[in-house]
């Protein structure tokens, strides 16, 4: 039966490196060849850039998997993924274009669920100074099997493509909303273009809410500081002898947001504001030099 569909299942791809330098090296050449899952991303046939394979009779292949960013076990990220160099295009001419690239769609958006879900099991453990790497292994292996059940299910039955599109679609576009919903409940003010990257915060740190401002120095018009606020986090209260630690983690995580939106990025100071539970206030202020020391020192 499944030959009949255009669409082969691919393996989840993990990647764990335990070496800084040569970690940075694999995930530089790795991003070149691959798309980031976003709401609006579009997969063009021209981004299907392997060879076919002769022998096959599937018409197109697309290859989708999960990509385990971890220099430590804290700052582990997963991002779910389309590899180009993984993926091609027989002949176009022979099945419906606009319900393959929606099933295309289907699918990564599904890759992203199981993203989103593997990440919320690595937030239970990533501060426990017992959790290995082998932890984040079993996490993933775990998640892979029940991703794998739900596109069996998706695969299941005597369907057209078409016919799996309207059956699985609403369920899937349901998983996301569910996931969305609960990161705004707090992280508020994160804007549609830092989505991704606010969650990093919040998962991390588990604040109530979380405010994003920029503000205009008004001495000399020309350089914007930036602030964060955390308010009532029971992780940062709870560790509050780390707070300098966590504040400094914070910031580089802010940082870099603020870079992906801004290349010429000019301020005089970033700000990190925890609100406590008791009502107290933390502040922490950081010039540029500061977060390139913090950042070597990371």
């Amino acid at each position: 039966m499944r030959k009949k569909i255009l669409i082969i299942i691919p393996l989840i791809i993990i990647g764990v490196l335990y070496f800084q330098f040569r970690h940075h090296i694999t995930q530089y050449f790795f991003n070149q060849h691959v798309i980031y899952w976003s709401k609006d991303v579009n997969i063009n046939f021209s981004d299907y850039e392997q060879k076919p394979k002769a022998e096959s009779q599937l018409k197109i292949v697309d290859f989708h998997g999960l990509n385990l960013y971890a220099e430590n076990i804290e700052k582990a990220n997963v991002r779910a993924y389309f590899d180009k160099n993984r993926s091609w295009v027989k002949d176009s001419t022979n099945f419906n274009i606009e319900a393959v690239k929606q099933f295309q769609k289907l699918r990564f958006d599904l890759y992203e669920v199981y993203a989103r879900k593997f990440n919320s099991e690595i937030d239970k453990i990533r501060h426990n100074p017992k959790t290995s790497f082998k932890d984040l292994e079993n996490i993933g292996n775990r998640i892979y099997q029940e991703l794998q059940m739900f596109e069996d299910e998706i695969y299941s039955g005597e369907y057209s493509t078409q016919e799996r599109i309207e059956i699985w679609r609403p369920k899937i576009n349901q998983l996301l909303e569910d996931d969305t919903k609960q990161s705004n409940n707090s992280d508020k003010s994160i804007n549609q273009q830092n989505e991704y990257d606010g969650r990093q915060i919040t998962r991390k740190y588990h604040p109530k809410e979380m405010r994003i401002k920029l503000i205009h120095e008004k001495n000399n018009g020309i350089k914007e500081n930036y602030k964060l606020t955390l308010i009532k986090s029971d992780f940062l209260d709870n560790n509050f002898d780390n707070i300098n630690k966590y504040s400094n983690e914070i910031v580089i995580l802010y940082y870099d947001i603020l870079m992906k939106n801004n290349t010429h990025l000019n301020f005089d100071k970033i700000t990190i504001e925890i609100i406590h539970n008791n009502g107290k206030k933390s502040r922490f202020d950081y010039s540029y030099e500061d977060i390139k020391e913090i950042t070597k020192l990371n």
